[in-house]
């Protein structure tokens, strides 16, 4: 019997929005449709929650009409903009913030369910320590958007002024300047453009602080639509490379004109890197297989345990990004294939970048005279494999082990996970106690230890044939530098 169930949306836009989020967040992380306790009433919250970590994403969809208008009627014009930017993003706005208010002050109050019945089974982290970051849905503009300018993609052009101060400038948008207000718009165009290029927490995540940093330093100006400033951020790398918007410190309006997006959409090198990154969503799926026996109750062993303690493990899976999940998805298949024809295979890829390392260990069906037995006999193989990692790798301070059948195995394909803990400092006792251990199973022996550089080709170079070399790509070269300048 599932553990919970969750919501799919109310209506068609909130469940549009719910596939949405759960495909770029994953299901463990992604809650439609919250509700609170209040008075012996049960209020809806919001319409979307992401929780990951110290992450908390709140989202809000009024999705309202847009009135048929005269454009030429500039009072016309004028009073339906006004309508429908009230209820879609001032309406939506004022929900966040209260949402917000109420995420902070009752954590324990919040429920899955409209009858308040089901508490939001996954962690809220404390108020000090949680990252808020609010997403306002509005929907339906984009036909009346390129109605009223004539041309472009239909997404809302957004301007460094308050939410109040757009409302008498039609078809434009504000935002906040200070760090506890900023609330992120998304229409027709965006939504699915951001969620769809963003697709991780770790990415989007990245996009919102990137954007957030850029309002509050007051560089900030225009941007001609969301996807412009989202083609600008993903095109720039700074000196820690992290994309990012690399503003100059001399500059103090920077505006973000129409057809960044474009040009950068159709740049080969952008073609590459999405053919490349096909094979990254191996570790998505791999993270769901387990997130969906955690929420379904289905695991083999372990589902007497709480969701928080399967919640950590997985949760470290899914905080790679869509590049770093690239390398890691290569390496496990690769190391899958190797394991073809050998009772026992094992590889470790570590980052040369962070303190995390993974354990890939295969292991046939020979060790137990039971399937339980080989559970448990690979589980505590996986324990044992970490601890000699960490006496072999100091500076680690957690190693996620992850374990399966070799390549070929007629019996079925089962899969443990371990979540090594392991931010401590080595003592002699340690490392004798994991020398002994590891000459007395030959632990390793076989394994190769590989070292994974995320942050070469993200953007895979691409040969252009010699036609497309000539002048006229120089002209379009120079003419999309232009487009994309900051100003």
């Amino acid at each position: 019997m599932p553990r919970f169930t969750k919501s799919q949306g109310l209506t068609p836009s909130e469940q549009y929005l719910a596939r949405l989020c759960e495909k770029s967040f994953l299901s463990l992380w992604s809650y439609p449709n919250l509700y609170y306790n209040k008075n012996k009433f049960c209020p809806e919250l919001c319409d979307l929650l992401v929780v990951f970590g110290e992450h908390v994403i709140i989202f809000s969809d009024k999705s309202c009409q847009f009135k048929p208008t005269n454009f030429d009627d500039v009072d016309e014009l004028l009073i339906n903009w006004k309508r429908w930017y009230k209820k879609s993003i001032i309406e939506s706005v004022n929900d966040l913030y209260g949402a917000e208010r109420w995420i902070r002050t009752n954590p324990h109050r919040i429920f899955i369910d409209n009858k308040c019945q089901q508490l939001l089974p996954i962690q809220l982290p404390s108020s000090d320590k949680m990252k808020v970051h609010r997403v306002a849905i509005a929907l339906n503009i984009k036909q009346p958007c390129i109605d009223f300018f004539g041309n472009g993609s239909g997404s809302l052009p957004i301007r460094n002024c308050s939410f109040d101060d757009a409302l008498n400038t039609p078809f434009t948008i504000g935002v906040f300047n200070q760090p506890d207000k900023i609330v992120h718009v998304f229409d027709d165009v965006t939504l699915d453009l951001v969620l769809k290029e963003l697709d991780t927490v770790p990415d989007f995540v990245a996009y919102l602080n990137k954007k957030e940093l850029l309002i509050t330093q007051g560089k900030f100006g225009t941007a001609t639509g969301e996807e412009d400033l989202l083609a600008h951020y993903l095109k720039n790398m700074n000196e820690q490379e992290e994309h990012d918007f690399c503003v100059p410190d001399h500059i103090n309006y920077a505006a973000f004109f129409e057809g960044i997006w474009t040009g950068y959409v159709g740049n080969p090198q952008y073609k590459a890197k999405k053919q490349a990154d096909e094979i990254s969503y191996l570790w998505d799926a791999l993270i769901e297989s387990f997130n969906k026996n955690v929420i379904g109750g289905t695991l083999e062993y372990g589902n007497d345990e709480s969701i928080h303690n399967h919640e950590i493990g997985l949760r470290a899976l899914a905080s790679e990004n869509r590049f770093e999940r690239r390398g890691l998805s290569r390496s496990f298949r690769d190391a899958l294939q190797k394991s073809e024809g050998r009772d026992r295979f094992s590889r470790v890829s570590i980052s040369p970048h962070s303190s995390k390392a993974y354990l890939f260990l295969f292991l046939q069906n020979k060790y137990g005279k039971t399937h339980d037995e080989y559970r448990r006999v690979r589980s505590n193989m996986l324990q044992i494999y970490c601890q000699i990692i960490k006496n072999q790798n100091r500076h680690l301070k957690e190693i996620v082990g992850i374990a399966t059948e070799p390549y070929s195995n007629a019996q079925g394909r089962s899969e443990d996970l371990v979540h090594y803990s392991c931010d401590f400092e080595v003592t002699p006792e340690f490392e004798k106690e994991t020398v002994e251990i590891q000459e007395k199973i030959d632990a390793l022996k076989e394994s190769r230890f590989r070292y994974i550089n995320y942050h070469d080709q993200e953007y895979p170079e691409v040969a252009l044939p010699k036609r497309e070399r000539g002048g006229l790509n120089r002209k379009a070269r120079r003419k999309i530098k232009a487009l994309t300048k900051t100003e």
